[in-house]
């Protein structure tokens, strides 16, 4: 008796067995292939984690440039040494009330804000010549106005829009540093500093960018050096005292 085949074979019309689907020579081709594919994608993905954490580590030196008053920002004019000894302190505190629209196609985002001021010494208005960097104040509304003999506390409801690039080539795992930063536009940081309000300033739970998660706001003083003295007699490109608020929405968990 003819015994039974181990592997599976095919015939033909007249029944006469052919070759097995599967010869050894192909066995070992599949194989070959298979470990190819392994060792490729490994490799692929192995080159991307290694780029990625590349970026990561560029981006976080960034930031802390961006975050550290002794540092000018990335790729600015250094900050000139100007005494600041007599000059104006005005506390400066921000509550950011909505992100009401991000856009990474436009490379901005808006914001709700309120923002105090607090100062002692002569009256003057904070807002009449504040300046947004990289931005602009859509609306502004007092809210508050309090003067107790040489003290003042001023607050303003502020709807701002701020330029944004925003670089997703880390998506899913992107991470983004918002910014909002005001400065006086004519008065010289030698004439006013800002100090900023870090036990009060804060992002509200209601605040939403869809998609990521909002960090805490965080505050810092730097100054802002300018290459020009914008045409003005008797001018030297000055300085500006700038209040940095930023937040860094990372993203949630994506299924």
């Amino acid at each position: 008796r003819d015994r039974p085949s181990c592997g599976p074979i095919l015939m033909n019309d007249s029944t006469t067995p052919l070759a097995p689907v599967f010869s050894l020579s192909g066995l070992r081709r599949f194989r070959v292939w298979i470990t190819f594919l392994v060792v490729f994608f490994g490799g692929a993905g192995l080159l991307l984690g290694w780029k990625q954490a590349t970026e990561r580590a560029a981006q976080e030196r960034e930031w802390r440039a961006v975050m550290d008053p002794r540092l000018p920002d990335p790729g600015l004019t250094p900050a000139d040494d100007v005494s600041i000894d007599h000059a104006r302190r005005v506390t400066v505190g921000v509550y950011v009330e909505r992100i009401t629209d991000v856009s990474i196609r436009d490379s901005r985002f808006r914001a709700r804000l309120d923002i105090w001021f607090a100062w002692q010494g002569e009256s003057f208005d904070p807002v009449a010549h504040l300046v947004v960097v990289d931005g602009a104040v859509e609306s502004s509304t007092v809210l508050e106005e309090t003067d107790d003999g040489d003290r003042h506390y001023r607050r303003y409801r502020l709807e701002v829009e701020i330029a944004k690039t925003f670089h997703i080539h880390q998506f899913p795992l992107d991470r983004h540093l918002l910014v909002i930063a005001f400065e006086n536009g004519s008065i010289p940081r030698e004439a006013l500093v800002f100090e900023t309000d870090r036990l009060n300033s804060a992002v509200s739970s209601r605040a939403v960018v869809h998609g990521y998660r909002l960090g805490p706001l965080e505050s810092v003083e730097k100054p802002h050096s300018y290459k020009t003295s914008r045409g003005r007699p008797g001018r030297d490109p000055g300085g500006r005292s700038t209040c940095l608020l930023y937040t860094s929405p990372s993203p949630r968990d994506r299924g």
